[in-house]
């Protein structure tokens, strides 16, 4: 692999954060050769525009994929939507201490403290159906599994969601709507894929809000860890966006129960009539007449 640290000069998105890049790199298909590596970059209009990379390595194995942020040190590689496009308002980094909104959390995950830090969702003075998207940097992975810990504590709390992004195309793999927790009680979510998306290798992370009806409707996340080995857990598990609803298992039961009522009759009407032809042809055997 070959991996390096990369810093964009536009300062409203990536701030003085640097972020990691990489790549991986098949060397097997090129076997005994020697290669040299170049890093390009290519001038843009303007003179706005400066770019500064360090800490070049090459590796055996895999370039990481994980996203670990504590919120501490403020969004990391994480970023609100950056095109402003998909969402009405922003998450903010909160604490106990300089809490936002009616129901934020008094104390962070990490540490679990006024001082500790994390990631909120104001809700007060919007409206219903307002949306805040969190995006994560994209990720050139196929297996993968993400675990962070939530906060949806208050009368009005909206959902929680978390999607795939890969170009246009968005696929929703966790979903929670409503109150959850009780004040200051932090709970675990959990949930792994495989390639869902057309393609499977490069995607970004959407933790998105949808506001409830009302302000007090708070809602926070810490400690996400993304991963690129697959995880088969969801946490919990009324998360899951696509769940057979307990109207349609009732539906299925009284469809097999109807079936099989349909199959009875069926086999009655065969049999009386195979039990007819049978009588039929004795009396016509031994020469009686039917009655």
């Amino acid at each position: 692999m070959l991996c390096c640290f990369i810093v964009p000069e536009n300062n409203f998105v990536f701030g003085d954060n640097w972020i990691r890049a990489g790549f991986d790199i098949y060397f097997y298909e090129h076997p005994n050769t020697r290669m040299r590596f170049q890093i390009v970059v290519t001038a843009a209009d303007g003179d706005n525009g400066d770019m500064a990379a360090d800490d070049y390595y090459v590796n055996d194995g895999k370039c990481p994929a994980h996203v670990d942020i504590d919120f501490d040190d403020g969004f990391g590689q994480w970023f609100n939507d950056r095109n402003g496009l998909r969402d009405e308002f922003d998450w903010v980094i909160g604490s106990g201490e300089h809490r936002y909104g009616m129901t934020g959390p008094d104390i962070d995950h990490t540490q679990g403290t006024a001082q500790g830090k994390y990631a909120l969702c104001d809700v007060s003075g919007g409206s219903k159906g307002d949306r805040a998207v969190l995006e994560s940097r994209t990720l050139f992975v196929q297996n993968k599994c993400i675990t962070f810990w939530y906060h949806m504590y208050g009368e009005h709390v909206g959902e929680l969601r978390l999607l795939l992004q890969d170009g246009d195309d968005e696929i929703l793999v966790w979903r929670l709507e409503g109150q959850q927790n009780k004040k200051d009680e932090w709970k675990k979510a959990r949930v792994g894929w495989k390639n869902p998306i057309s393609g499977g290798a490069a995607i970004a992370h959407l933790i998105e809000v949808i506001r409830g009806d009302g302000d007090y409707g708070d809602i926070a996340i810490d400690d996400v860890l993304s991963e690129g080995t697959y995880c088969d857990e969801l946490l919990p598990p009324e998360a899951n966006p696509n769940p057979v609803k307990s109207s349609n298992k009732i539906g299925m039961i009284v469809g097999i129960v109807l079936a099989a009522l349909v199959l009875i009759t069926l086999c009655a009407v065969i049999c009386y009539r195979y039990r007819d032809s049978i009588s039929t042809s004795t009396y016509k055997l031994f020469g009686r007449k039917e009655v």
